[in-house]
């Protein structure tokens, strides 16, 4: 079922169930250009046709890091400025307005423009010496990696004495090689008795 949001002369109606939708609407609302449509000495008229630009935003785990992802159509690399203070990375950007002119005039004007930041504090066990990020077909992707000693390892599932003779073996430095001389001892002494039975 999609998410329905009801829209009814206002700029913001929170009827949505996505709470990333509704967040993005809070922050993108202009309280003072609602009530200037209701004043009828202002004319009723809109202050600004354009919300603030409020890019969205992924941030998802994989195993060997985060890969946060920005959709940032109409930015170009210059204007995008990723900054790392502590744990805390910040990504501020711009865009621009086009150009408008005078002899043509608009039906609908619904993009949006203008600067925005965002920051997220990254946990515990990130390298922050290799963050990458680069821009490509207006997504900007930034690479957060895992420090190799914070990466899942496979834990080996076995009875209790069969990992204490691990242990003592790795102690006493008990090699492989002798392992198998001592199951091969083993065996041949199982097909000898079996052999010496009548």
């Amino acid at each position: 079922m999609a998410n329905l949001s009801k829209h009814e002369g206002s700029d913001f109606a929170p009827v949505s169930r996505d709470p990333l939708e509704t967040m993005r609407r809070l922050i993108a609302w202009d309280p003072l250009r609602a009530m200037n449509a209701m004043n009828p000495w202002a004319g009723g008229w809109p202050v600004s046709s354009a919300a603030s630009f409020v890019p969205a935003f992924d941030l998802r785990e994989t195993p060997d890091g985060y890969v946060l992802e920005a959709d940032l159509p109409g930015v170009e690399e210059k204007d995008i400025n990723v900054e790392l203070t502590g744990n805390r990375l910040t990504i501020r950007g711009t865009r621009d307005h086009e150009e408008r002119r005078q002899e043509e005039s608009y039906h609908t004007y619904e993009r949006s423009y203008g600067s925005f930041s965002r920051s997220f504090s990254l946990p515990e066990g990130t390298d922050l010496e290799r963050i990458d990020a680069q821009l490509a077909n207006g997504v900007l992707r930034v690479q957060i990696p895992k420090h190799a000693d914070v990466q899942p390892r496979k834990i080996k599932v076995g009875k209790p004495v069969e990992r204490l003779v691990e242990k003592v073996k790795g102690v006493l430095g008990v090699g492989q090689e002798k392992e198998q001389e001592r199951q091969e001892a083993r065996s041949s002494q199982e097909t000898r008795s079996q052999e010496a039975r009548p």
